[in-house]
């Protein structure tokens, strides 16, 4: 006779962590004592259910206090009024306190008893998030000696006397000296005189490392990611839209990094930040920013909030933030950017939209910021008018110069701003413009010098030019191929700047190297600027350009280095672009592929590939094959990826061990490991799924010393018809079998 074991999803004394959602879930009070090594408990029911008059719950809740591991309650749903803060008193070693709300309960205040605190005195952490009155708030919160973080979301509406707000110092006035962040989210804050009080008494523990104060909480952040640090410093400070006109005087300005000031009525910080990194000051609309910039050190600051704050003019100071990564300036007043604006080399995020009148960049000057394009842009938010500002003349830029009359182009202005423009300037050509660093067939070009060079004389070009059968011709010439744009101009008519912009283009400084590339397939070369370039080719719209992207790629010998610098700058606007335009998938092979694949790459996997297997052209089983040489199984089994006529060796993959497992089977199903012609007799453990079990457990003599069967089972199999008879046929039929279920 077969043993059958009902057991829950495992032993009851080897469970540490049980989640009840609904009252199906919940087991009796002495099933409760059984868990001796629980370590957290998390509850979240609706009011209805604990208000019946019968309801076991509290009984299992108060023995489930009194495990003598239980570390974590996370609980919602509960009202004050029941015998939840009872029992809570009685988990004496617990570490972790979470109250949240649960699908509109708690619209009364939570009101705590006294003395509630006086026996969790090993209380770590303490978050709040249903309503309390400032007056319920027990003092005996504030005494626990190794509170670490805390969150309240209080109520001061019954707050009006000067003696009740003093009282604020008794609560907050000697926080542990173990506690590094708090969280206090207001409601009924128009009472200037407390939240000002508030905000002095609770920035006077120093010690606190992160504090927010406000009715939004911008800092606040989830308990998975609080990491508690061993500073003795604030260095994190939130007070956001309580209309404050001065930060408070205890703010220790030596050591704060982050500040959250958002939507108040500050004209400066009042004070010197000496390692500020992060500032969020937008919707102060009365700032002086001539003078916040002289309020830190601006070498250091790494992320800028200004918008909404009335700004007209940017200040030179700007110049000075070097390591400036994001810049948020929208719904201003601003009319020009600075002309040193291209010294910000680390912004990546620039967000100027909404509102910015920038009108008074009417001509072109040396230097002008306008010009950059910058390199490490990852988000830029500009509306279309402005855009067309950022964007600047590049001579390139067709769309820009095509409606314009005249332009005069001032002597210098294309001078690069910086080392990286001039890959930048190859990087960004427009999307019918062919590469001017691709293979090309050298007694083809014909090449024109505009605007000067240093770099390189004439005569040298010449030199190149006859070496490699190219002619240099004059640019008024008609059958110029290729210009090479230097960087004195005096002026130049619409005419010249709109032919100009319809041709494959180079910087002299990129001469030399062009040249000696023609005779060389193009990407064996470890250069900045060609891999830039392929990014343009890959990002563009333009089929024929995408088409040349993969051409090189593929044929190019491209080392792998290179090639995951190029997937990885372009991953997204490329696999886009290979699944819309189907033309181009003759071009992907499994190697491609693979090389994606050992990238780990995450955007749209399953949609691309599944579109990609369905094209004949691609060899599936070696692609496959390729990809667990890389030992990537996630990547062969992503969401039923090569599963549909699964070749046999894929299938003894999954079944080279002893034991198959059921995560496995959810890929490849029980029922076509069956069909394969592959060898099972090596399986002796199978984990399968209930039905799965019943559809096929009369095939399973395939796996010829199979012992032992894992049943994953859940609540919805057993009260099905069927169960029980099935139950029985695995008993009385199946002896050979040792059946274990297992709930899920």
């Amino acid at each position: 006779m077969a043993t059958y074991y009902q057991t829950a999803t495992t032993k009851p004394e080897e469970l540490t962590f049980y989640y009840v959602g609904s009252e199906k879930e919940l087991i009796s009070a002495e099933q409760a004592q059984k868990l001796v090594n629980l370590t957290s408990f998390e509850f979240v029911f609706s009011n209805d259910y604990l208000e019946k008059k019968t309801n076991p719950f509290w009984d299992v809740f108060d023995t489930i206090c009194q495990l003598p591991s239980l570390k974590k309650i996370k609980v919602a749903g509960f009202e004050s009024n029941t015998p939840f803060l009872k029992s809570l008193k009685k988990a004496k070693d617990l570490r972790h306190l979470i109250l949240t709300n649960s699908h509109g309960t708690h619209k009364k205040a939570f009101r705590f008893e006294e003395d509630i605190f006086k026996t969790l005195l090993k209380l770590q952490i303490v978050d709040i998030a249903t309503t309390v009155l400032f007056e319920d708030l027990p003092t005996s919160l504030f005494e626990l000696p190794f509170l670490e973080y805390l969150n309240l979301n209080l109520d001061f509406q019954n707050i009006n006397s000067v003696t009740e707000i003093e009282g604020m110092h008794k609560i907050f006035g000697q926080l542990s000296p173990y506690l590094k962040k708090i969280y206090v989210n207001t409601q009924n804050d128009k009472n200037e005189v407390l939240q000002n009080y508030l905000i002095d008494i609770i920035t006077q523990n120093t010690h606190i490392e992160h504090i927010s104060i406000g009715p939004q909480g911008y800092m606040k952040e989830t308990l998975q990611d609080h990491e508690l640090h061993k500073s003795e410093h604030t260095k994190s400070l939130s007070i956001s839209e309580l209309n404050i006109t001065k930060l408070p005087k205890h703010v220790n300005k030596e050591y704060i990094e982050k500040i959250f000031l958002i939507n108040n009525n500050l004209s400066s910080l009042g004070g010197r930040f000496s390692n500020l990194k992060v500032l969020y000051i937008k919707g102060n609309k009365n700032l002086d920013l001539e003078e916040v910039l002289n309020e830190f050190d601006l070498e250091k600051l790494e992320v800028l909030d200004l918008s909404n704050c009335k700004i007209k003019q940017i200040p030179i100071q700007f110049t000075r933030l070097s390591n400036l990564k994001e810049l948020y300036i929208s719904y201003n007043k601003i009319e020009t950017l600075p002309v040193d604006f291209y010294k910000l080399e680390n912004l990546q995020i620039f967000n100027i939209g909404g509102s910015n009148p920038i009108t008074k960049n009417t001509e072109v000057k040396k230097g002008n910021p306008l010009l950059t394009l910058f390199k490490n842009f990852k988000k830029l938010n500009l509306t279309d008018t402005e855009k067309q500002i950022q964007t600047g003349v590049f001579v390139n830029n067709q769309e820009f110069i095509s409606n314009k009359t005249h332009i005069e182009l001032v002597e210098g202005c294309l001078k690069p701003a910086h080392k990286s423009i001039e890959r930048n300037l190859i990087a960004y050509l427009e999307k019918k413009i062919k590469n001017p660093l691709q293979k090309t067939t050298p007694e083809n070009i014909k090449i024109a010098f505009w605007g000067g060079w240093e770099s390189i004389t004439l005569k040298e070009l010449k030199e190149f030019c006859k070496k490699y059968n190219a002619k240099v011709v004059d640019i008024e010439s008609k059958d110029v191929t290729h210009i090479c744009i230097g960087e004195n101009f005096k002026k130049a008519d619409i005419k010249t700047l709109q032919k100009v912009a319809s041709l494959p283009w180079v910087l002299p400084s990129h001469i030399k190297q062009w040249m000696e590339q023609l005779e060389t397939p193009f990407l064996k070369q470890l250069d900045e600027s060609a891999l830039e370039n392929l990014e343009g080719f890959l990002r563009s719209s333009d089929i024929e350009n995408q088409k040349m992207a993969l051409e090189m790629m593929k044929t190019g010998g491209i080392p792998d280095n290179l090639l995951y610098a190029v997937i990885l700058i372009s991953l997204k606007k490329t696999l886009i672009s290979l699944e819309v335009h189907k033309l181009l998938q003759k071009y992907v092979d499994a190697e491609l592929y693979t090389i994606l694949a050992r990238i780990r790459v995450k955007f749209n996997w399953e949609r691309m590939m599944n579109n990609l297997l369905k094209n004949p052209l691609i060899n599936r089983v070696e692609l496959a094959k390729a990809v667990i040489k890389f030992e990537d199984k996630n990547f062969l089994l992503a969401n039923n990826i090569l599963i549909t006529e699964e070749p046999d060796w894929i299938i003894q993959y999954f079944t080279s061990n002893s034991e198959l497992e059921w995560q496995t089977q959810r890929y490849v199903s029980i029922g076509k490991i069956l069909k394969t012609k592959a060898d099972l007799s090596n399986i002796t453990i199978l984990h399968i799924d209930w039905g799965d079990l019943k559809a096929h457990i009369s095939k399973l003599k395939k796996m010829s010393n199979l012992k032992t069967i894992y049943i994953y089972t859940r609540s919805y199999h057993k009260n099905s018809k069927g169960y029980e008879a099935f139950q029985k046929e695995c008993e009385e039929k199946y002896t050979q079998y040792t059946f274990i279920e297992k709930m899920i």
